[in-house]
């Protein structure tokens, strides 16, 4: 399961950008180790983005992370999984859904490999639109060591790249 101080992180790197005007993807660098670069885009209201993520075999889990900047209006997100199964806000559990006025997440245990889609539709925007930014953390278990503590093993995020491109 995903730990909560990478959910937290995520959440703040997002923040950050949402600061800042949309112009493409911060450096790798720049962020903390383990943290996504955010890739942040420009909606329109009634307008899709989507989002394809190739994901790897032998992840513990998967969060897909939408914020926007102006609670005012309203974006939803749902998922594509490889085998073209739907995931969204009414998900059964193991999948977490949580939502509130400008933050959408799922967390996804056991995530099955291959291409994912995330769509991202604005039902509401302002005139001319808004940044939005999503952030996707694979979380892999790695084997317990001698020197472990509490935990049986220790989660570890990687970094994944996304491609955009407007649908419809």
């Amino acid at each position: 399961m995903i730990k909560a101080e990478s959910v937290i992180l995520a959440l703040i790197v997002v923040f950050m950008a949402l600061s800042f005007p949309c112009s493409g993807q911060a450096e790798q660098g720049a962020l903390p180790e383990g943290v996504t670069v955010p890739l942040c885009r420009h909606i329109n209201a009634s307008e899709t983005q989507v989002l394809d993520h190739f994901m790897t075999p032998n992840l513990s889990s998967v969060s897909f992370i939408l914020t926007w900047g102006n609670a005012s209006f309203d974006l939803m997100m749902a998922l594509r999984k490889p085998d073209g199964a739907i995931v969204n806000s009414s998900a059964d559990l193991p999948v977490v859904f949580q939502r509130n006025r400008s933050l959408q997440y799922y967390i996804i245990p056991d995530p099955e490999p291959g291409e994912w889609r995330a769509d991202v539709f604005a039902r509401t925007a302002p005139e001319g639109g808004m940044d939005c930014c999503l952030v996707v953390l694979e979380e892999t278990a790695s084997e317990p060591t001698d020197d472990s503590s509490d935990d049986a093993a220790e989660n570890q995020s990687s970094e994944v790249c996304l491609e955009c491109s407007q649908d419809g």
